[in-house]
C-alpha cells in the first residue's frame, strides 16, 4: 500500500483526503498521513476519515520529525499557503528533504526562486518536484498548453492570450456583504495577496506594478459572462509564462488576471488605505503584552492617527476628516468601526482575516463558484490555397465553470467538514475551490505514484504527458471546460 503525506490541514486538505480514499480508492488503496501545526483541524479530519493517520507537527521548526515523516512515505503532497514557501521556512525544507530521501512531491502554489534553485539537486536525485498543481495556478496551465500546442501543431503564433481566474460566490449568495466576496480558501493568502506586485504585456508595453496594492489601479470592466458584473485585475508576473508557455517574444499582449464581482478593487483599497493588510506585528495585537484589546474603532482611529476624542454626536465625525463616505461605509459595513475587541494575534492582516473569517463565510444552502477564462488570438501563415488553414487569424476562448455544492445546517465554517446528506444524495460535498484544487492534485499524485510522468527535477504541469491525462480525468469527474473557436 502505497503511503502518501498531505503537509497542511487547511481548506482544501479534507477534500484531497476525500479523493484519495474514497473517490479513486476503487482502483488503488492509499494510507493517507495528514500532519498540520494545527490540532483541531486534525481532529475534524480524523472524524470524518477513519483510516486517516495524523500528526501534530511545527512544520517550521521541527526539521527532524518532518525528515522521519517524508522518510516514510512514497509521496509527500504541500497545501501550505504561500507565505510559507521560503528557505527559512517549511516547504523549502520539505523539498530539500524529498530531494534527500529520494521521495516525490507536488503542490498547488507557485513555484518560488528557492524551489527552483533546487531544479538541479532533484535531477541528480531522480526526484520530481511537481508544482503549480491546483487550479490557478494548475487547470489554468493545462486548458492554455493544450491550446496553445494545438495553434502550435498547426504552424500558428499567439500574439495574444489574457487569461482570469477567480473563486466566488456563486451569483445569487454575492449580495448579502459590501464586498460581494466570500472565502473559499485561506483568508489570510487571499487578502495578502492583494499586496503582490504584477508585471504583464499589454500592446507590446510592458507594465510593471509594485507591491503594495497597485495592482488594483489596473482593474478592468471585463466583457465575457456580462451577466455577472465581472472585473479583473493582473496576478503576479504574466512575463514569466513567454517562456515557460514556448510563446514568441512578438506577441502583443500577454495577462494573467485574477477575477471578482464588480466594485471589489475599489471597496478594498480603504481595508489597504487604512493599513489592514500589513502584516508587521504591532504591539498592542501581541498575544504576550499585558493590555487590555482595542476595539476595531479604536484600532482602525490608532492606524489613521485619529483622536476619537474630538468628535462630536455624529459617530463618524472623526473619521470624516481622512476617509471618504465610501471609505467609511466599506468599513461599517464590514463590522471595523464597531466596539467590539480586536483579536490579538500579531498582525493588522491576521486581525482582519480572523474577522472577516467569521464575517464572509458561506451560508446555509449557499454556493461557490469558480471562473476560469482564457482568450488566445492567432495568427496562421500564408499557405498554399487548398491548405484548411491560410494566413488566418483566429481567436479561441475557454471557459472553465464549475459550483460546489450547496453548504448545509450541520457544516460549520471549517471546509475540510463534508456535508452530510440525505441517502438519495452524495454524502460528501464541498466547495468549487475545494474540489478543483483537490481533485488536480489527487490525480497528479496518482500518476506519480503509478510511474506515469518520467519527467524528473522541479517542473510545473505543461508538457502533454501531464496535462493530457489529467484533463481527461477531471472531465470523468465533470469537470471540464468549453471551446469556441471563431475565424477571420
Amino acid at each position: 500500500m502505497k503511503r502518501i503525506l498531505i503537509l497542511g490541514s487547511g481548506y482544501i486538505s479534507g477534500c484531497l483526503v476525500h479523493f484519495l480514499t474514497r473517490v479513486c480508492a476503487t482502483t488503488q488503496k492509499y494510507l493517507v498521513t495528514v500532519a498540520s501545526v494545527v490540532p483541531k483541524e486534525l481532529e475534524d479530519l480524523a472524524t470524518q476519515f477513519t483510516n486517516l493517520q495524523t500528526v501534530v507537527i511545527n512544520v517550521k521548526e521541527d526539521a527532524e520529525a518532518l525528515h522521519d515523516l517524508v522518510g516514510k512515505c512514497d509521496l509527500v503532497v504541500s497545501l501550505l499557503p504561500n507565505d510559507m514557501h521560503l528557505p527559512r521556512l517549511f516547504m523549502y525544507k520539505a523539498a530539500k528533504a524529498c530531494i534527500d530521501l529520494r521521495v516525490n512531491m507536488l503542490h498547488a502554489s507557485y513555484n518560488s526562486d528557492e524551489l527552483i534553485a533546487l531544479n538541479d539537486d532533484a535531477r541528480q536525485n531522480g526526484v520530481l518536484i511537481l508544482g503549480e498543481l491546483g487550479l490557478d495556478p494548475g487547470i489554468d496551465h493545462l486548458l492554455a498548453m493544450k491550446c496553445i500546442h494545438e495553434i502550435q501543431e498547426q504552424k500558428g503564433k499567439i500574439v495574444s492570450f489574457v487569461s482570469y481566474c477567480g473563486g466566488l460566490p456563486a451569483p445569487e449568495c454575492s449580495g448579502d456583504n459590501y464586498l460581494r466576496y466570500k472565502f473559499s480558501w485561506a483568508p489570510k493568502t487571499a487578502l495578502g495577496n492583494l499586496l503582490n506586485g504584477a508585471r504583464f504585456l499589454e500592446n507590446k508595453s510592458v507594465v510593471e506594478i509594485p507591491r503594495g496594492g497597485g495592482i488594483l489601479d489596473e482593474t478592468k470592466q471585463l466583457h465575457f459572462l456580462p451577466e455577472l458584473g465581472l472585473e479583473g485585475y493582473p496576478n503576479r508576473d504574466s512575463l514569466v509564462y513567454l517562456e515557460k508557455y514556448g510563446l514568441s517574444p512578438h506577441i502583443r499582449t500577454l495577462i494573467r488576471g485574477t477575477l471578482r464581482y464588480t466594485e471589489f478593487s475599489k471597496r478594498v483599497k480603504t481595508l489597504i488605505k487604512v493599513g489592514l493588510l500589513s502584516d508587521d506585528a504591532v504591539d498592542f495585537l501581541d498575544p504576550d503584552v499585558n493590555q487590555a484589546p482595542l476595539t476595531w474603532r479604536e484600532f482602525i482611529a490608532s492606524l489613521l492617527h485619529i483622536n476619537l476624542s474630538t468628535g462630536n454626536n455624529d459617530a463618524n465625525s472623526a473619521f470624516r476628516t481622512v476617509l471618504s463616505p465610501t471609505e467609511i461605509e466599506t468599513l461599517t459595513s464590514l463590522g471595523l468601526l464597531e466596539d467590539t475587541a480586536v483579536p490579538k494575534v500579531g498582525t493588522p492582516l491576521t486581525a482582519l482575516a480572523n474577522h472577516l473569517e467569521g464575517m464572509l463565510q458561506f451560508k446555509n444552502g449557499e454556493q461557490d463558484v469558480v471562473i476560469l477564462h482564457h482568450e488566445l488570438e492567432a495568427k496562421y501563415p500564408m499557405l498554399s490555397s487548398h491548405e484548411s488553414v491560410c494566413g488566418r487569424k483566429e481567436f479561441r476562448e475557454i471557459d472553465f465553470i464549475v459550483y460546489g455544492d450547496p453548504l448545509q445546517s450541520n457544516r460549520d465554517s471549517n471546509f475540510n467538514q463534508p456535508i452530510n446528506r440525505t441517502p438519495t444524495t452524495t454524502p460528501h460535498a464541498y466547495s468549487a475551490m475545494a474540489k478543483t484544487v483537490a481533485y488536480t492534485l489527487g490525480i497528479g499524485a496518482e500518476m506519480m505514484l503509478n510511474g506515469e510522468i518520467k519527467q524528473v527535477g522541479v517542473i510545473l504541469p505543461l508538457t502533454r504527458d501531464i496535462y493530457l491525462p489529467i484533463l481527461e480525468r477531471l472531465a470523468h469527474y465533470g469537470l471540464f471546460a468549453i471551446e469556441r473557436i471563431l475565424n477571420e
